[in-house]
């Protein structure tokens, strides 16, 4: 994935992502292909007239992940019309709150998201807010699911996350090769929110023991049988383990999930051993391309966001921007080692599409230059 170690620079990452990702193309030749031919069915297809099929080129343990998740958007095989209405009106209780992050009341209307201000329907109305204190994107009042079953229903969501294994070990053994240098020597590390464990099957081939959580029975059951690693059914709660167990905690793609992003946080600190760290990777919603996204809503008369997916798939409930994370870090406890970005890149079929995937990729390298592309990947030291 990178030329250079994982999280060290952007332009490392960009440029060893995209030579990795060229080994994966093949496999998602024939979806691509589909997915041009038929309508875009993503809960994110609003998020910019100029977007085609698109393939996240994400930093270290996340490309993987990031890759599965664009399968299952941009490929048609979650969110079709259908599904995206699937879920009852009645599974979201919406209450009011304070930003999940740094606790502040108010901030700035964003829009609105799901319902009638998507195009295709998909999920409830949600107004989001981006808070004034710390930059976060969260809905407001917050739609609170009445259990987790808007997750189990998303059969597509879990297909894809189940392929490309190899691809997600190759990629996690970078994450631990920076890992070791940041730590000085192996140790244990827990990954929450792991999937199908691929993280651990790397950690074991790098040296690293440990274990990992996800709420997702599927994919624990994958991980145990197929992969022989330690996966639990839970998040932080499934971790029955002492204080300072640990000297590596993962939250790959999970943080934008949360309701309580720094209370996960706070949990992993307790759980890492002094000077202990935490990897985290997230969407950025105060990205260059997010903002045009906007303006370019704006320009057609609406007033829709295109940040998150509360009530759809795949279920984004908060958006960082760069402050946002590190506010998240040092309510948490931690101190910020790194703090990169990582560019989203688009596939590049034959044509006049083409063309424009292109130049949008040498738009989103150069945003990465200019610290403001599409992802965020971050690693800190407990305090």
């Amino acid at each position: 994935m990178y030329g250079s170690h994982p999280g060290s620079n952007g332009e490392g990452a960009g440029s060893g992502l995209v030579r990795r990702d060229r080994a994966r193309r093949g496999s998602l030749a024939a979806g691509l292909r589909h997915a041009l031919q038929s309508r875009r069915t993503s809960d994110d297809d609003a998020r910019s007239p100029c977007t085609v099929i698109v393939t996240r080129f994400v930093p270290q343990v996340h490309a993987s992940r990031r890759l599965a998740e664009v399968q299952r958007i941009f490929l048609g095989t979650l969110c079709s019309e259908s599904r995206c209405v699937s879920v009852e009106a009645d599974h979201w209780q919406f209450r009011t709150v304070r930003c999940p992050v740094c606790n502040g009341e108010g901030g700035r209307f964003a829009g609105w998201r799901g319902g009638w201000a998507h195009r295709r329907g998909a999920g409830q109305p949600s107004a989001l807010l981006r808070c004034g204190g710390c930059g976060l994107v969260y809905p407001n009042p917050m739609p609170f699911p009445r259990d987790m079953s808007h997750y189990e229903t998303a059969d597509g969501y879990f297909g894809a996350a189940e392929g490309i294994t190899e691809g997600k070990i190759a990629a996690f053994a970078e994450l631990f090769d920076r890992a070791t240098e940041l730590t000085g020597g192996c140790g244990r590390v827990l990954d929450v929110g792991c999937g199908c464990g691929e993280s651990l099957v790397a950690a074991r081939d790098a040296g690293w023991a440990g274990i990992g959580v996800d709420p997702t029975e599927r994919f624990v059951a994958h991980g145990r049988d197929v992969l022989g690693v330690d996966v639990r059914v839970g998040l932080l709660d499934a971790v029955d383990e002492a204080p300072a167990s640990f000297d590596l905690v993962l939250f790959s793609g999970v943080l934008e999930h949360s309701y309580e992003p720094v209370g996960l946080l706070r949990g992993a600190h307790k759980l890492l051993a002094p000077g202990g760290l935490v990897y985290v990777d997230v969407p950025n919603e105060s990205s260059a391309y997010a903002r045009f996204g906007r303006a370019a809503q704006r320009m057609r008369g609406h007033d829709w966001a295109l940040a998150l997916s509360p009530t759809f798939a795949p279920y984004h409930v908060v958006g960082f921007s760069p402050r946002a994370l590190r506010v998240a870090f040092e309510r948490a406890g931690f101190s910020v080692v790194s703090l990169d970005y990582y560019p989203l890149m688009l596939a590049m079929p034959m044509g006049l599409t083409g063309v424009l995937a292109a130049s949008i990729n040498w738009c989103e390298r150069l945003a990465v230059r200019l610290r403001a592309s599409s992802g965020l990947v971050a690693w800190g030291r407990a305090s």
